[in-house]
């Protein structure tokens, strides 16, 4: 009898648990990754040039082009999330190093790369104003912020 119990309790549990999950998984709850791979892909046209009439046009807070020489510029966000995209132009020896620096001169994020392409990083700095050094080796650069 009491193993017929426990045995009741822990498929009642099972049932709960996937009740739970599938109710998380309608309400949009849990991992984000589908909606991100949406609008990257969105965000890949735009850049591009491929974009359709309906999307809409990707607003940066910062874009530069370096080539060859270290290129320091400001810039300022508003939210605590931004997209680091980075996109080398050059032969198999491309690398860039990228430094994002407060403007008290402490280190906030950092990204590297070291094969031609685009790139991608989310950062995470705080409302205000920043200064980021771009260092490519052997490439071109450019460089874009979204807040």
């Amino acid at each position: 009898m009491a193993i017929r119990k426990a045995n009741a309790i822990i498929v009642w549990c099972i049932g709960a648990l996937l009740i739970l999950l599938l109710a998380g998984t309608l309400a949009g709850c849990g991992s984000k990754e589908g909606t991100e791979k949406a609008g990257e892909a969105t965000g890949a046209g735009a850049e591009n040039g491929a974009a359709s009439g309906t999307s809409q046009p990707q607003e940066y807070v910062f874009s530069v082009t370096a080539s060859q020489d270290t290129k320091t510029e400001t810039f300022q966000v508003a939210t605590n999330s931004q997209e680091l995209y980075y996109d080398l132009v050059g032969g198999d020896d491309a690398t860039v190093t990228i430094t994002v620096f407060s403007s008290d001169g402490k280190m906030q994020a950092g990204a590297n790369a070291f094969e031609p392409g685009p790139h991608q990083k989310t950062i995470y700095l705080k409302p205000g104003t920043y200064y980021m050094e771009i260092l490519p080796e052997n490439c071109t650069v450019e460089v874009k912020v979204q807040d």
